[in-house]
């Protein structure tokens, strides 16, 4: 065996399978270690500069217009989103930011140069304020050269693997940058998005309007979906909107905006109350703060969308409402015929007000204070009696009528011309007797049934109410009387095929709910013939009327009679 062949022998020994997998190399841990160290100094997306040398180069090209060395100019990129004194910023200099993507444009020469200088503007275009500025056209600018020059910037060798997953993910410099991210997202693979991608691949910061994006990306597919699809995603995107105390002010108007608007395109729109409390917490009283709302809630078309404003509106009253006969009530028990009998001239009442009592006004607990919150514009103080500090007074404009009602159980309900109020609504405080709320000027009301007549107080109030304000709701009396006619407008009833019924054979409870849907709009579905129930399709589970004609409440749904 000569020299070679032993040679030969000797390494296949060495590198014998067996040998080397019962062998320790080294430290593999420290090794690992040594390598994400490697990386981190040579091919890290981000770069870590002292801010006070960034601050000094910026003030020196802000005064001189000039970045004499390299040095200069690669603190200049990674600082073109940093404002200094006198909120002077280099992305909304014009004329400075574009001398600058020219100089870095100088550098296409020297691959190397180019690339920090790129990878500095990229750093500032993640960083950047978005949604808490007003002007974006040097950002957009800027996005628009880092798409252009992504291939310059990688003919540096050895490619940058921050460039080449910048690369497969040319999204984020697109007018979309996060939609494509949604699915994942909804999926549950965040952390693929996230922390892999975004956060380690890119060098992503915490601050930056990528994770912001993402959140504005998912509420805007969402409404792209089908209304089941939409409804689906909503409380959801709630929930990350009220959970993410990051989020810019104006990206959470924006957002809740868009589900608003969406929401009032639904074909049917019972009350979310989630919704309803979003956007009145960020974007304000539909009522008080119309101009707000004016601005941000938007058509398809872009403008101001007054059914969606309208919409809450109506949420908001109504939840009012229920606060003052459930919570303002002076026993915190529900009045709930009176809470039902106004609910169903909700859509009337044209401005309300509250005047709390001592006890309201003073209370403490979270639900006293939501209440003070949402009706903040609409409160007065309750100047009440001795002896009463638990009372409190509802104030409803009804067209021509002004209508009172006391918390205090038995309490008369008062009533007014509305262009001869006893009490001045523009002051701060009201008094709750003969000399303001309770003023002789005014019609009483006694909620009290008649025994006599079999008349209930609510048959009696619409005979006096209804009249002056031109409309009649679905009454108590279709309830208890036989209708005498039904009219010939018609609700909507879809119906399966069945033999013709003679109008005598409708039952007398079918008529009143035609009467209910024909005032209301709402759509009921009659599948008795296909074995099924009767459904009226409201969802809203407090209805005297349906509950009064044996119809039962199915959540998310509607009422339904067999």
């Amino acid at each position: 065996m000569n020299a070679l062949e032993r040679l030969r022998d000797k390494m296949s020994q060495s590198f014998d399978e067996r040998r080397l997998s019962s062998s320790a190399w080294g430290q593999p841990n420290l090794m690992t270690m040594a390598l994400a160290e490697v990386k981190k100094a040579f091919d890290a997306p981000t770069s870590e500069l002292p801010e006070r040398s960034i601050v000094k180069v910026l003030d020196g090209y802000r005064r001189t217009g000039s970045l004499p060395t390299f040095l200069d100019l690669k603190y200049a990129c990674f600082g073109v989103g940093q404002e200094l004194s006198g909120n002077w910023c280099l992305f909304d200099d014009d004329q400075l930011f574009g001398k600058l993507l020219v100089q870095v444009d100088d550098l296409r020469s020297e691959p190397r140069r180019f690339r920090k200088g790129y990878q500095g503007l990229l750093s500032s275009y993640f960083s950047y304020a978005l949604f808490a500025r007003d002007s974006q056209k040097n950002w957009e600018h800027l996005r628009g050269y880092l798409a252009d020059r992504l291939t310059a910037a990688k003919h540096a060798t050895p490619v940058a693997g921050w460039l080449t997953l910048l690369d497969e993910h040319q999204n984020l410099l697109g007018p979309k940058p996060c939609e494509r991210y949604v699915h994942d997202l909804r999926e549950g693979n965040k952390d693929v998005v996230v922390h892999q991608t975004l956060r380690e691949g890119l060098g992503v910061p915490r601050e930056s309007w990528v994770w912001q994006e993402l959140i504005l990306s998912q509420v805007e597919v969402a409404c792209r979906h089908d209304d089941q699809g939409y409804k689906g995603d909503l409380d959801r995107l709630l929930r990350l909107l009220q959970a993410n105390s990051m989020l810019s002010v104006n990206l959470v108007i924006r957002c809740i905006s868009l589900l608003v608007s969406r929401y009032a395109q639904c074909s049917s729109r019972p009350e979310h109350p989630a919704l309803r409390d979003s956007a009145v917490g960020h974007i304000g009283n539909p009522w008080l703060k119309r101009t707000a709302w004016d601005a941000h809630v938007k058509t398809k078309d872009g403008q101001p969308y007054e059914a969606a404003r309208e919409m809450v509106n109506g949420w908001l009253k109504r939840e009012l409402i229920k606060n003052f006969f459930e919570l303002l009530s002076d026993d915190g028990s529900a009045d709930q015929r009176r809470l039902n009998y106004w609910l169903r001239l909700e859509p009337n009442i044209e401005d309300y007000w509250f005047a709390l009592g001592p006890h309201a006004n003073k209370h403490q607990s979270s639900n006293f204070k939501e209440f003070r919150n949402r009706a903040k514009g609409k409160l007065h103080t309750l100047e009440a009696p001795p002896g009463s500090s638990q009372n409190n007074a509802f104030i409803m404009r009804l067209g021509p009528v002004t209508v009172v009602e006391f918390g205090l159980k038995g309490s008369a309900s008062y009533m007014y011309r509305s262009d001869e109020l006893p009490f001045d609504l523009s002051k701060s405080c009201i008094r709750g007797d003969s000399a303001g709320l309770k003023n002789q000027m005014g019609e009483r009301f006694i909620h009290r049934d008649s025994q006599s007549t079999g008349t209930n107080w609510e048959e009696k109030l619409d005979e006096i109410l209804c009249p002056l304000i031109g409309f009649r709701p679905p009454q108590e009396k279709f309830i208890r009387r036989r209708a005498t006619s039904v009219p010939q407008t018609g609700a909507t009833i879809r119906r399966p095929a069945s033999p013709s019924t003679s109008p005598n054979s409708i039952p007398t409870w079918e008529r009143d709910v035609k009467i209910f849907c024909e005032r209301y709009h709402y759509i009921a579905e009659d599948n008795r013939p296909s074995g099924g129930a009767f459904w009226v399709i409201y969802d809203w589970g407090h209805c005297h009327d349906l509950d009064q004609l044996g119809f039962k409440f199915k959540s998310g749904r509607g009422w339904w009679k067999e």
